[in-house]
């Protein structure tokens, strides 16, 4: 032994500390602690490792080290632990055999009989290596040889992320890749597989002569995805083969070509890109293919297909813009190519906006367009919205509690064909609220709007946006007050197991019995859902164009009981009294008449596995149902039950629905630790059909997910009859998911 290394060498007990040259280490960390004085500049102690056994020996004229017993040796983070250690320091060569393992800096731990490797650790063979990931995958091979610190061959490797099976942990894992050779690539971050058995509980299931997959360090790697196949009535059997293609570090493009039996090629491109002050989402969809028009008129070879964009950005501290832009070139495309369309969703929804929120003002642009989905309303009668304009601010607190505030709303709204507008609004209010001398609070406020319209096309009076004949231009305007004072008085009663609160509320507004004139249009104000939420609301009408006229009382009583525990229930039931009939509202709103219909909530919360809600509307003359609806959720992971049931026995008349009646429930289990069920049904009781119902099956562990399920749909377009859908998802972990989808026309609804 030279003599730079003889005197970097400790005794403590039976043990021997010696300093050796890295041969185990890729890169020069500095040893954590400095053991001897010995380490007199950096570079030096860069280079050295530690070494604890029970014996170790030097044979000068051959230039091996030997280290045997117990042996571990440590440089950084890396850990190698064998019974014996040789190093020819002639050969610059190391070799461990007996129980080796190499704990790597990442977590990995490899295991062999026997290993020998260069210093520098370019290159390197192990017998019969094992490898332990740190996520578990496993890798085993009868040898594993590394060259060019980069390249990896395994002879007679198998590739499993699956966990062994606690019951019989020599079994054969749930699936398992099992290759002639396995060579993992670092540099291109690759396992690549030559005559390559795909195995499932140790019984073959797929064989190719050539597989490759991203290994464990890749969070994003360009390349096929896994392929979908199924079929339906009007596209035949399909299949999409999607490619992923990283750009950069924030940004990948997926592109899918969808074959179609019935209706040729589809190409959808998907691209996704992160700034460092926002995130830019975009997919793109076309095909030339049959197409059937709002006449039922067949027409063959035509280009059809959308766009599905969003964007959010921050400007600045306080500015910030986005935009949504969904639109297709006709209504049924989006649910022909099942392009992320929820099977409810109506409308295409395209929206463009910059807003700023400093301190107390808020200030927002937006544009909006609008694209029928259905065959009911026509596309040309949406409105395009480009601007509306909104201003709020909010003082600062003025004589003690009161604050007041500032509004101001510009719209601009045309039609392809129809009625156009555009809208001024300003508004103002001033807010006071103090606590009465027996613990009672009011709240008072005082509002002056004052609206401006202009009109083209407008018939007064009429809710029709395509007026026959067509009006010419004009104006119409409002001045409308509105003064109110709210009053509470909760009554608290506490005792060391419970809570109960009591809390009557009561409202007067005061305002003139005027100010929806024929000649202001009804744009955002058409429908109004009179229930407990609104009660109190001094506008009941949800835009601008129609406003609460009339002075009124609105009065209600909330109770509250909870335990100090789990236990949590509510009640309310409140009545709005108008001083002048309303004929604003709508027959079926409940408000029309002088008192209004009752309306309440039910909520009981007796512990947390039990959450039910119900809410209703009462009939003032009668105390009949005129609206319904109930929610609940029961049971615990092992089986949980969620519904809803929804009755409207009147809408109002700007509705096309009519009255609705549907219940839906769901049930879901989680059959073992891996296993899970889930059963769902809608029903609607005014058609007697059920438009959703379904079963799904899933099964997942840490290297397998199963999705197995079955929907009938009664969802029906021009091209889409009502159909049975069935399908399959197979997710391996590293390879992807695989899975297919086939649909069979199914009855028409009676």
């Amino acid at each position: 032994m030279n003599s730079g290394t003889l005197k970097n060498i400790l005794y403590s007990g039976g043990a021997i500390l010696a300093l050796l040259t890295p041969f185990l280490v890729e890169s020069t960390s500095p040893v954590a602690a400095q053991t001897t004085p010995a380490a007199s500049n950096s570079e030096e102690q860069d280079e050295r490792a530690l070494l604890r056994a029970d014996t170790v020996s030097n044979d000068e004229d051959t230039g091996i080290l030997t280290a045997s017993g117990n042996v571990e040796l440590s440089q950084g983070d890396r850990v190698l632990l064998a019974d014996t250690v040789t190093y020819n320091t002639n050969t610059d060569v190391a070799s461990a055999t007996g129980n080796v393992a190499l704990v790597e800096p990442g977590g990995e731990v490899i295991f062999g009989e026997y290993v020998e490797i260069t210093s520098d650790m370019k290159e390197a063979f192990v017998r019969d290596v094992r490898i332990l990931l740190t996520d578990n995958t496993r890798i085993a091979a009868d040898n594993a040889v590394r060259t060019n610190d980069n390249r990896t061959v395994f002879r007679q490797g198998v590739f499993s992320p699956c966990l062994p099976c606690k019951e019989d942990p020599e079994a054969a894992p749930l699936w398992q890749i099992k290759a002639d050779r396995a060579i993992h690539d670092k540099e291109d971050q690759e396992m690549r597989y030559r005559n390559a058995r795909l195995e499932f509980f140790g019984m073959p299931a797929f064989y190719t002569p050539y597989f490759s997959h991203a290994d464990w360090t890749v969070d994003r790697k360009s390349g096929i995805l896994a392929a979908e196949y199924g079929s339906d009535e009007f596209l035949g059997y399909y299949g999409r083969v999607p490619y992923y293609w990283v750009t950069g570090p924030t940004s990948d493009v997926t592109i899918t070509p969808m074959y179609t039996a019935n209706q040729g090629l589809q190409l959808s491109t998907e691209f996704r890109k992160i700034f460092e002050n926002g995130i830019l989402e975009t997919t793109v969809s076309g095909t030339q293919a049959d197409l059937v028009d709002s006449r039922g008129e067949l027409k063959e070879d035509e280009f059809r297909g959308h766009i599905d964009a969003m964007g959010r950005f921050d400007l600045s501290d306080t500015w910030r813009a986005g935009f949504d832009i969904r639109r297709a070139t006709d209504e049924s495309y989006p649910k022909v190519y099942n392009v992320n369309l929820d099977d409810e969703e109506q409308l295409y929804e395209s929206h463009l906006f910059a807003e700023r929120l400093e301190g107390r003002d808020y200030f927002a642009a937006n544009a909006l367009a609008f694209q029928s989905l259905t065959d009911l309303v026509s596309t040309s009668r949406q409105p395009i919205v480009a601007p509306m304009l909104d201003w709020n601010h909010v003082s600062e607190p003025v004589w003690g509690s009161g604050f007041y505030e500032l509004d101001a709303n510009f719209l601009s709204l045309v039609r392809e064909r129809g009625r156009e507008v555009r809208r001024l609004s300003l508004g103002t209010a001033w807010n006071q609220s103090f606590m009465g001398a027996i613990g009672d609070v009011y709240n008072i406020r005082a509002s002056l709007r004052t609206d401006g319209y202009w009109t083209n096309d407008h018939y007064p009076g009429s809710t029709s946006f395509d007026p026959q004949p067509t009006e010419g231009s004009d104006f119409a305007g409002r001045v409308f007050p509105q003064l109110s004072m709210e009053w509470r008085y909760p009554w608290v009663a506490q005792s060391e197991a419970f809570q109960q609160t009591f809390e009557p509320i009561v409202q007067a507004v005061a305002a003139p019995n005027f100010g929806n004139y024929d000649g202001i249009p009804n744009e955002d104000s058409l429908d109004v859902e009179f229930d407990d939420t609104n009660l109190f609301a001094l506008n009941r009408f949800a835009g601008l164009d129609r406003v609460d006229k009339g002075s009124r009382i609105d009065y209600g009583m909330k109770y509250s009981f909870s335990t100090y525990s789990q236990f949590y229930s509510e009640a309310f039931i409140g009545q709005s009294y108008r001083f002048q009939e309303n004929e604003d509202f709508s027959e079926g709103s409940g408000l029309r008449s002088n008192s209004s219909d009752y309306v309440g909530r039910v909520r009981i919360q007796p512990f947390r596995e039990l959450d039910l809600l119900y809410r209703f509307r009462l009939d003032q003359d009668t105390l009949e149902f005129k609206q319904q609806e109930a929610r609940f959720r029961a049971g615990i992971p092992e089986f949980r039950v969620s519904g809803s049931y929804m009755n409207f026995k009147e809408t109002s008349e700007s509705s096309r629905y009519g009255p609705r009646e549907q219940v839906r429930l769901a049930l879901t289990s989680r059959l073992s630790d891996h296993w899970r069920v889930r059963l769902f049904t809608q029903h609607d009781f005014v058609n007697d059909y059920f438009p959703r119902t379904g079963a799904n099956l899933i099964y997942e562990d840490e290297c397998f997910t199963l999705f197995a399920g079955f929907e009938r749909r009664r969802f029906r377009n021009r091209e889409i009859e009502p159909e049975d859908t069935f399908g399959i998802r197979i997710s391996l972990k590293y390879l992807g998911a695989f899975g297919t989808d086939h649909s069979s026309g199914g009855d028409r609804p009676q």
